[in-house]
């Protein structure tokens, strides 16, 4: 169920929970295993089943890789931009969610991560919100811009809601993205295929 991708850094874990046949199947399985009842609440506050799902493999991600032999012992909890964590953990991690799949980043750094479909939907809602963008930011893929910024507001903690507030600015310079006026960090974004489906992630993480 759970599948480490590759290593991206060294001291970088990505992992994926793939919402199938297969995980539908045992959903009642891992409800029972891994939520508790601040869980199943959370997850129930969400109307639509496919939101649900998101957030059910996006619990199980964060409590396995944990020292607990019970995971429904172990509390989520989230900071005030709603980023959630697991108190007494050794290393820092993040989630992101798209269509059918979560993913898991796990550092001993601060990070963020962010995944989306690499399509023309997506594309093109993004470019429709081109204004948002800082200037020198328009002759990067939406989609790349867009996956660097959530992953980077993610590291630094303080969530997508400080988007139009930000002080930093993508730049593409000779095919090489960095990111500028903000504080020091590693960068990937690439293309992956997962599944058949081709998706836009990008991992930033603190240095």
């Amino acid at each position: 169920m759970i599948n480490m991708i590759k290593n991206i850094f060294e001291d970088i874990d990505l992992y994926y929970i793939l919402i199938n046949k297969d995980f539908l199947k045992n959903k009642e399985y891992f409800i029972d295993k891994y939520c508790n009842a601040n869980d199943l609440e959370y997850i129930n506050q969400f109307i639509y089943p496919k939101d649900q799902n998101q957030h059910l493999a996006s619990i199980i991600l964060q409590k396995s890789f944990t020292n607990y032999i019970y995971y429904k012992n172990i509390q989520i909890k989230r900071d005030m931009y709603n980023k959630p964590f697991i108190q007494n953990l050794k290393y820092n991690y993040n989630i992101s969610h798209d269509n059918n799949i979560v993913v898991g980043v796990f550092s001993e750094k601060s990070i963020g991560i962010d995944i989306m479909v690499h399509n023309d939907i997506n594309f093109n809602r993004l470019k429709s919100m081109k204004h948002i963008f800082n200037v020198v930011e328009k002759n990067i893929n939406y989609i790349s811009l867009w996956t660097i910024t959530e992953a980077y507001l993610k590291a630094i903690g303080i969530g997508f809601n400080n988007f139009e507030n930000r002080k930093f600015y993508i730049k593409n310079s000779n095919g090489e993205i960095n990111i500028v006026n903000g504080k020091k960090n590693k960068l990937i974004n690439k293309k992956i295929y997962i599944d058949s489906i081709l998706y836009n992630l990008s991992i930033v993480y603190l240095i």
